[in-house]
Order: structure tokens, then sequence, then C-alpha cells
């Protein structure tokens, strides 16, 4: 069963729980509104899988001044994507503070961007992204253009204790932000381990693309198949991306720094990465637990099931 929805000129608070929404020939969940009042769109605890078609994302947004939270949710094996925001924010209502939370899911086996949000119109909002697991995406999209398993446009963010393992794509993760010299991005003790661009029709693979300034701290960035750790496409807005205390797999500056792509590089970009000091030994969470998240959600969605109804 698709779900979709049009809120018109009221405010609302929308809740999808324990539900599972499979093998749709497009979205499982799409959800527009015109309206001008905020609005929260929760869904939690359910099971998203096996859906997709021309338009992106198992779950579609498009909507005005939409706040959204998704916890616990199980996003597998959908064909174009598994989350699609597109949100226009009007400044009257953002001095009201609306947030955007996305905690506790798995996404795993989709194909085309996992995660995809957008702000299309300033002032833009937040977006908390937290303990989320992400595992064997493909990145290419069913018309085979090739993209990244996580993109992020034009909205604030704090990117914290996710894991990305064994994702394909030509970024892992892909962070832009137009217009401010400000940090807008904390990415913290977040794990991104053996993800690369194997099997894509790109030159070579990066793991993190970041055209704007941020803080990158206590994260786990380990992944040998790409030959850049960080870069930027950034030129003529000099920003600095803080990224000291990683650990980045080689316990070497000289060796660190030819995992970084910045303006010490190519003189053509804006980009400059301070990565000294660094983690010198490997922390222990990449070699064990990288499946227990996983087996979690799961194990709660295999007890559910039963009672559940789409």
């Amino acid at each position: 069963m698709i779900f979709s929805f049009l809120f018109i000129a009221h405010e609302f608070t929308h809740r999808i729980t324990e539900s599972i929404l499979s093998g749709n020939s497009e979205q499982g969940i799409s959800y527009t509104s015109t309206q001008t009042k905020n609005h929260l769109l929760r869904i939690e605890r359910c099971k998203i899988t096996n859906n997709g078609g021309r338009s992106p994302g198992a779950i579609h947004l498009n909507a005005v001044n939409q706040a959204f939270e998704l916890f616990n949710n199980h996003l597998a094996e959908n064909r174009n994507g598994s989350l699609y925001s597109r949100v226009h924010y009007e400044e009257t209502e953002s001095r009201n503070g609306l947030k955007n939370l996305i905690h506790g899911n798995t996404f795993d086996s989709n194909r085309g961007v996992s995660l995809f949000l957008e702000g299309v119109t300033g002032p833009y909002f937040n977006v908390k992204i937290t303990n989320n697991y992400f595992s064997d995406n493909f990145a290419e999209d069913p018309d085979g253009k090739v993209n990244s398993v996580c993109r992020i446009t034009n909205i604030r963010a704090h990117v914290q204790g996710n894991y990305f393992y064994n994702n394909i794509g030509r970024y892992a993760f892909e962070y832009s932000y137009a217009g401010e010299n400000d940090i807008v991005l904390q990415f913290l003790n977040n794990t991104l381990y053996k993800n690369s661009a194997l099997g894509l029709n790109v030159i070579y693979g990066v793991t993190i693309l970041c055209n704007a300034a941020a803080e990158m701290h206590g994260n786990v960035i380990q992944n040998p198949g790409n030959r850049y750790q960080i870069s930027s496409t950034l030129q003529g807005k000099q920003i600095t991306v803080n990224a000291t205390s990683n650990w980045w797999g080689e316990s070497v500056a000289n060796l660190i720094a030819t995992f970084i792509m910045d303006k010490t590089k190519d003189y053509r970009l804006t980009l400059t990465v301070l990565f000294k000091p660094f983690v010198q030994l490997p922390p222990q969470r990449i070699f064990s637990g990288k499946h227990c998240f996983f087996f979690f959600i799961w194990a709660f969605i295999v007890v559910k099931r039963n009672h559940w109804a789409c």
C-alpha cells in the first residue's frame, strides 16, 4: 500500500508506526504539503523494503515548512533510494525552530541515494543524523547515474555515531551548503569503513566530499578502496574543515596527507583540511560490533511483524 498525503491550511502531526511497506512500484510513503504552518511527520519502527520506480525515494517528502522524525526503521533493497526530502522553508516559520531527526535506522542494500536531504529555500533548517547504520548500499540510480550514499545540501547538519560499512558510491557522504562561511556541519564519532566506488563509472572514489566549513572529530575514516578520504569541488570561497583527532587508517602524518585533496594539492580548490593531531591507534569499534546495531533493529522487526499492518 502507498501512503500519499496532501495537507493544507492546518498544523499537523502525522505518525506512521510499526507498518510494513513493501513491494510498491513507486514510493512506500509519498508525503506532500503546501501549507504554510509548520507540521511534523514521524515514522517509527517500520519496515520499508523493495519499493521504488522512476521517482526517487522509498520515502518521498516534498513539503513546505516540514519537520520530520525517523526512528528505528529498516529500509532495505529499495530500487531508487530510501529517503528523499526536499523542503521549502519560509522565513516566518524559521523562528519556530523546526528540527529534523533521523535516528537509529538501518539503510541496507538499497540502490541510488540512501539518504537525500535538500533545503530548497533559505533560511535553512537543522537536521540531526545519529546512530544510523548504512551497509551494502549501491549508489547508482536506475538510469545509470552515479551518486552518493548520503547526500545533504543546504541544511545545517549534526551527524554523529553513524556507521557506514561496505557501501559503494562516488562519495559515501556528500555535504554542501551555500552562502555561509560559518561552521554548518558537525561530523562526530562516525565510522566509515571499507566504502568504495568499486564497479562505478568514476575515475576514483572519495569517502567524504565536503563543500562547507565543518568540524570533524572522533571519526574512523578507513576506506582503502578510495583514493581520497576527504575532498572538495569548491572554488572561490575559502573554507576550513577542522578534522583533528580522527583515525585515518595510518599513523604517519605524511601518509595521511595523501588521503586529503585540498588546496595544498590543487591550487584551484579553496578547502583547507586541518588533520593534526590525529589518532595513532585504530579504535576498537572498527573490529567489533559493526553488525550488532543492524541485528538489534532487525530482531525487533521480526518479533513485531505479525502484529503490524500496512
